[in-house]
């Protein structure tokens, strides 16, 4: 509790608002997934005992960083088309 009190009265110091341990956590992986860090990567760096919780949590981002593979996909896919 201590933690969380001192980031409370930090993030309010500093005109963010409240600011919690959760938030912090919740941020990281964000970061992580949306950067591009494997799924496999970041849950272990979150602590989560299977990377099916972490996609769970955050599938929405999961998602998203698949689509950069989707879209070499569909580029090759209508390059042979065109041949």
């Amino acid at each position: 509790r201590t933690i969380a009190r001192y980031l409370r009265q930090a993030s309010t110091s500093a005109g963010i608002g409240h600011v919690s341990p959760h938030i912090l956590r919740h941020t990281a992986a964000t970061w992580m997934l949306s950067g591009g860090i494997p799924l496999v990567e970041a849950s272990r760096l979150l602590g989560h005992a299977s990377t099916l919780i972490t996609e769970q949590v955050y599938a929405h981002l999961v998602v998203s960083a698949l689509r950069p593979a989707a879209q070499l996909l569909d580029d090759l896919v209508q390059d042979g088309q065109k041949k």
